[in-house]
């Protein structure tokens, strides 16, 4: 048996797919890390934009109870790539699962049960890294990659814990009176997406604003010397450290800043202090990152945080938080000086609810080619809204209400993604059926027919949802066949040209039909005229030609009306008995149709008796012509007797010229010399001469 380069192909996918949904029904400690690894209270309030559109994806992680009946795939292998103080870069193996539908990025602040936050998802298949920003340095978070299948399976990576660098540290020294060396630290690692940009000193003097005095683009030169400086002059320094994690050096990259401690030297100013947000406005679960910068007092300085109602709690120059719950937010810093003088900065905050949506769709099951309106309408968080759907099956993205047909059969997820004006992301995914597309054909047990004949019709219907709750036949004349069915019987009464219709409809609310010409014929029978008598046993010709009904081949049965029957289109037949006979003949097409034409009334007679065969004058008439016969054979007889004498006669007489004939000699036939009789050939040319007898000229 032979197989097709196609049909070998197919065959292997459905053996990887069953060996892919095998796994998925092993428990769940055969997968590669266990469920209670898994995120188990899913915050999608922190997902990242997907890089190729600025839309952003998410599936919610599997809890504990998700069942097992799914496919599992590929586990991947998670490291960290770069860090620095406030984003961190992640990097994990690629898989080759031909069902592979994302990887989907999660992170804790908790500790590695979780409870764990949304970061973003990636989708194509070979892009194996992840990277974000506005953490709190210092700070240790936990991380997870999930990568999901289009069966809606899920593995989990190995956790990571990632501490986060600390700010930089500024220090400095005097060795002039006008001059001061700085020198400061960095503990960031770049690597992945994680790139470093620049340092920036600024500098303060008597409170005034700051004032930008080197930007050092190497991250390995950590000095720089100021110069210039006054006597009885209070300055205040400090450095800002830019990183990139997104898309860096291109359109659209994404920085972050930290700064570092601030130094002060010169004339002492009284302790001041002062409090910024990253961000004014943010959403719930959403960070932000809060500084407190001194200004005069004594270095070192030292903090004290206090969030909405809080305690009050130690910390460095720089908090990233959270907010539980919206509303604004008050938040307050204590700064003392080592001569224990003490400043306070505050602010407030607006912290909106994180942001849900609402997807609309008017169906979850199609047949392929079918178009689905998809609608997503975001609430809460902060506007304006960047909404967008992706439909699972790599098609381009749609936007917040889009119509989409799929090009061929399975399951498919469908994700709406959205971003507010605090640049918080969410997304809600819709699971869809599509099934392949719905097909008819019909068939009749015969295109043409007689009215009457009972017709069979039949419906062949091919995939669809395999549910079909509407099928119809309509037959072209006003009449339809029975309720839900496939197949009818229906019989036309007149003639015509009709076409009947079959109609199905699946349970996904497709359509389709197909059309079966017909023709309507009436059977008719036309018979040969016949005399209208005859005599007994005289043989008649009986012919009658069909047409019409369902075409031939026609049966045609005779009845002659003395009891015999007959069949064929064309017969002979004759009456032994003379009477008045009514002939009739039956026409039948093959799909039964009958129709019958009566002949007119035929009379039969007995012939009358045979005459004699010769009259008086007929006798003579016959004896002269008897009499003229015998006189022409005698005739006859006397003509070829002298013909046979003249031939005996005729060897003597030589072909040339008569005069040369000689009594008593042989004249020679072919070059006419005379020989004597005894001779028996010419003695002048050696010719053979005639035998025959001398009897002289």
């Amino acid at each position: 048996m032979k197989f097709s380069t196609s049909t070998l192909a197919l065959s292997l996918v459905l053996l990887v797919a069953l060996g892919t949904l095998l796994v998925g029904v092993l428990p769940r400690g055969s997968g590669s890390s266990s469920p209670a690894s898994l995120p188990t209270s899913p915050d999608a309030a922190h997902p990242l934009p997907a890089a190729s559109t600025g839309i952003f994806r998410s599936h919610v992680a599997p809890t504990s109870g998700e069942s097992s009946l799914v496919s599992r795939p590929h586990a991947p292998t998670l490291t960290t790539a770069g860090d620095a103080p406030a984003a961190v870069g992640l990097s994990w193996s690629a898989t080759n699962d031909i069902f592979y539908a994302n990887y989907t990025v999660f992170g804790s602040s908790a500790g590695p049960s979780g409870p764990w936050s949304f970061f973003g998802v990636v989708t194509p298949q070979t892009a194996t890294s992840f990277s974000t920003g506005s953490l709190s340095p210092g700070a240790t978070y936990w991380w997870q990659v999930l990568e999901y299948n289009s069966f809606g399976g899920s593995s989990g990576s190995n956790v990571v814990a990632q501490t986060q660098p600390t700010l930089a540290y500024l220090t400095f020294t005097k060795p002039t009176s006008s001059s001061a060396d700085f020198n400061w630290t960095n503990n960031a690692t770049y690597g992945g997406a994680v790139g470093f940009v620049t340092y920036s000193l600024y500098e303060e003097k008597n409170g005034s604003a700051p004032l930008l005095v080197a930007t050092v683009v190497n991250p390995s030169t950590r000095t720089f010397t100021v110069t210039g400086l006054a006597g009885g002059v209070g300055y205040s320094f400090y450095l800002n450290t830019t990183e990139c994690y997104v898309a860096c050096g291109q359109g659209g990259q994404q920085l972050s800043t930290t700064e570092s401690n601030p130094v002060t030297f010169g004339t002492t100013f009284t302790l001041g202090a002062s409090l910024s947000a990253t961000r004014t406005v943010i959403d719930t679960g959403e960070s932000d990152l809060f500084t407190c910068n001194p200004s005069g007092g004594v270095a070192p300085f030292n903090y004290t945080w206090t969030f909405g109602a809080g305690s009050p709690t130690p910390g460095p120059g720089s908090e990233s938080r959270s907010f539980p719950s919206a509303g604004p937010a008050s938040v307050n810093c204590e700064v003392t000086d080592s001569t224990s003088a003490h400043a306070n900065a505050a602010t407030t905050i607006s912290v909106n609810a994180a942001p849900t949506l609402t997807l609309t769709t008017n169906r979850t099951t199609a047949d392929v080619g079918e178009g689905i309106t998809f609608g997503c309408v975001p609430h809460q968080g902060t506007p304006p809204f960047a909404t967008g759907w992706s439909f699972g099956d790599g098609s381009p993205n749609g936007s917040a209400s889009a119509i989409h047909s799929y090009t061929s059969s399975g399951r498919f997820s469908a994700t709406c993604s959205a971003v507010d004006a605090t640049d918080t992301q969410t997304a809600t995914s819709l699971s869809l059926a599509i099934s392949p597309a719905l097909g008819v054909s019909a068939t009749v047990s015969s295109a043409v027919a007689a009215p009457g004949t009972p017709l069979q019709f039949r419906a062949l219907v091919r995939n669809g949802s395999g549910t079909f709750p509407t099928l119809t036949w309509s037959f072209g004349d006003g009449n339809v066949g029975p309720t839900n069915k496939a197949n009818a019987t229906h019989a036309y009464l007149g003639p015509g040209a009709f076409t009947a219709t079959f109609r199905v409809t699946d349970s996904n609310g497709i359509t389709v039909s197909t059309t079966v010409p017909l023709q309507i014929r009436a059977l008719t029978v036309t018979v040969l005229p016949l005399s209208a008598s005859t005599t007994t046993g005289s043989s008649m010709l009986f012919n009658a030609t069909a047409s019409g009904g369902a075409g031939a081949p026609y049966n045609y049965t005779w009845t002659f009306g003395d009891g015999k029957v007959g069949y064929g289109a064309n017969l002979h037949h004759a009456y032994a008995s003379a009477g008045t006979y009514h002939p009739t003949v039956l026409v039948r097409d093959p799909l039964g149709a009958t129709n019958s034409s009566a002949l007119p009334a035929l009379s039969v007679t007995v012939p009358p008796p045979p005459q004699p065969l010769l009259s008086a004058l007929g006798l003579l008439a016959v004896a002269f012509l008897i009499g003229l016969l015998l006189a022409l054979v005698a005739f006859s007889r006397l003509k070829r007797t002298q013909s046979e004498e003249l031939q005996s006669k005729a060897p003597w007489v030589p072909q040339t010229d008569p005069s040369r004939t000689v009594k008593g000699v042989k004249i020679c036939r072919s070059c006419g010399t005379a020989n004597l009789p005894i001779r028996s050939t010419c003695q002048a040319c050696g010719a053979d001469l005639p035998r025959w007898a001398q009897r002289g000229s």
